[in-house]
């Protein structure tokens, strides 16, 4: 996990921030701290512009995790105390990791029961789940390659136009409506799902979005669906050991 995060970093370039804090350092840790009259930014700050992976991420204090859906919806954070204040800004590229089951061996000899499973899952509150837009299972069932080089993943970042307005199709359109009608009611998911449809069609070098655009970018919002707090769900969980968002 830790390697798939150092190099998804890479796509932002190499001489950005990189900062894998550990759980134990709590809220303070992640976001800042007053010592000494001194306001003490944390590793959120210190990760400007560049990536801030938190691995094991139910095992982070709720406070500590909590406290992220505000930085990661505005980019700002103030801290008030007796003595002073501090407002730091940052955009650090948040990458968090997980198992799916207290023990972490999902689908090979998991000894955890249904309600330990749906405990531990519930520990990553539904809205900042939301505010995660990407979900992927890293040892999933997709064994597919990508059919681009590394040099060539790195270039396309360079040139691509995130501004430009691209098209929809009367199917990519009927596709999200079906899509929004079977559950995905926050406005955040629904702009997400736009997002992600519009980047897949973008990285196919289209100048319209098409229905299948609109599937894959809702095969990685999986984590948002309602299974994912029912183990015994199987099209959610099939195959998927680990998660990374």
């Amino acid at each position: 996990k830790s390697s798939l995060a150092r190099a998804a970093s890479h796509l932002l370039g190499t001489d950005r921030p990189w900062l894998a804090p550990h759980p134990t350092g709590g809220a303070a840790g992640l976001l800042g701290s007053w010592r000494k009259g001194q306001p003490l930014p944390g590793a959120w700050v210190l990760a400007d512009s560049g990536t801030l992976f938190l691995d094991e991420f139910p095992e982070w204090p709720k406070p500590a995790r909590e406290s992220l859906r505000h930085i990661m919806e505005t980019g700002v954070l103030d801290l008030h105390r007796a003595d002073g204040s501090a407002r730091w800004q940052s955009n650090a590229w948040i990458l968090a990791a997980m198992n799916l089951c207290p023990c972490g061996q999902h689908e090979r000899g998991c000894s955890c029961t249904a309600s330990e499973r749906t405990n531990y899952r519930r520990r990553i509150s539904a809205p900042l789940l939301e505010r995660f837009p990407v979900h992927l299972d890293v040892n999933g069932s997709d064994l597919s390659e990508c059919t681009r080089t590394w040099e060539e993943c790195l270039a396309w970042m360079e040139e691509i136009d995130a501004e430009r307005a691209l098209a929809w199709t009367d199917q990519a359109t009927t596709a999200l409506t079906l899509i929004l009608t079977q559950g995905l009611t926050s406005r955040r998911l629904q702009a997400h799902l736009r997002k992600l449809a519009e980047g897949h069609a973008r990285w196919c070098n289209r100048l319209e979005v098409l229905d299948e655009d609109v599937r894959r970018g809702y095969d990685v919002m999986w984590m948002n669906r309602s299974g994912w707090l029912n183990p015994s769900s199987p099209p959610l969980l099939d195959a998927h050991d680990e998660a990374y968002f």
